[in-house]
């Protein structure tokens, strides 16, 4: 019983942890944009090292896991769309959003 238990904390946090990142991910623009110059630069140390401009042109490192995100930007969704449909369910029906 209790591995069950175990099991289904597990799923949870996974769900929870990809709906927040989907939900994060899509409003990341949004975000960034309505940011204060601190905030914005902190959020960039979070997702890049080795920043430098170069000719009018900023060169990076993305750190990881960012840098699998950019490796796999060519697909359309980096998630099977159903299991994106089923975390945002689980988080409305489990947290009341």
């Amino acid at each position: 019983m209790e591995k069950l238990a175990s099991l289904n904390t597990a799923e949870k946090e996974y769900y929870m942890t990809t709906a927040r990142l989907v939900d994060i991910g899509s409003r990341s623009s949004i975000i960034f944009s309505r940011s204060k110059p601190m905030e914005k630069r902190a959020l960039l140390n979070f997702v890049l090292s080795n920043a430098t401009l170069s000719n009018d042109k900023v060169l990076y490192t993305a750190k990881f896991p960012f840098n699998e995100v950019l490796k796999h930007g060519h697909r359309l969704t980096l998630l099977p769309q159903q299991v994106i449909n089923r975390a945002r369910r689980w988080v409305k029906n489990y947290l009341f959003i």
